[in-house]
């Protein structure tokens, strides 16, 4: 995994870029935060070009969870799939909280990762998600490419754009 710090992956061709509406993101603080001293998962799901994805809902899985981590079983990730093929839709991206400031990737969110693909993002959120996702540069954002790799802040601040869902010139 590269650090934090480096840029050596050029994401801007490599990996779509995210769109992502206010109104998926303060859904998914609503179900970050609902674990309280517990780490958990979402997932955010859309549909995607080469080139950008543009994110439309967020999923909780079934899971087991504990103070340091969370398990989503072969079985709950196959109902999803099956939800998302009947809607036609595509796994971008998952949120899981850790308990402390740390936002990397541990070998068990590794591995957690069930699903992970070329160009799927893994945000981890600190503090169970209390101080919620935005904004974005106190959260890791890490994406699969050959293995999970941590973007340095500015990279995902380019590759993640939250869009309001309404905007209302009338007003």
């Amino acid at each position: 995994m590269l650090p934090r710090e480096t840029g050596i992956m050029n994401t801007s061709t490599q990996i779509p870029r995210l769109i992502v509406p206010d109104a998926v993101v303060a859904a998914s603080e609503r179900l970050l935060r609902r674990w309280r001293k517990r780490e958990t998962v979402i997932y955010w799901v859309g549909d995607a070009q080469s080139d950008v994805a543009i994110v439309t809902s967020v999923i909780r899985p079934r899971q087991e969870n504990t103070l340091g981590s969370f398990h989503v079983s072969s079985e709950a990730n196959a109902d999803i799939v099956v939800w998302l093929c009947a809607r036609k839709l595509k796994l971008l991206a998952q949120l899981h909280t850790h308990p402390g400031s740390y936002v990397g990737h541990s070998d068990g969110d590794n591995l957690g990762a069930s699903l992970a693909f070329h160009g799927f993002y893994s945000l981890v959120v600190p503090h169970y998600g209390r101080a919620g996702i935005l904004p974005l540069n106190q959260c890791g954002v890490h994406v699969f490419h050959y293995g999970f790799v941590e973007l340095p802040p500015a990279a995902a601040e380019k590759q993640i754009r939250i869009v309001p869902h309404v905007t209302d010139f009338l007003s």
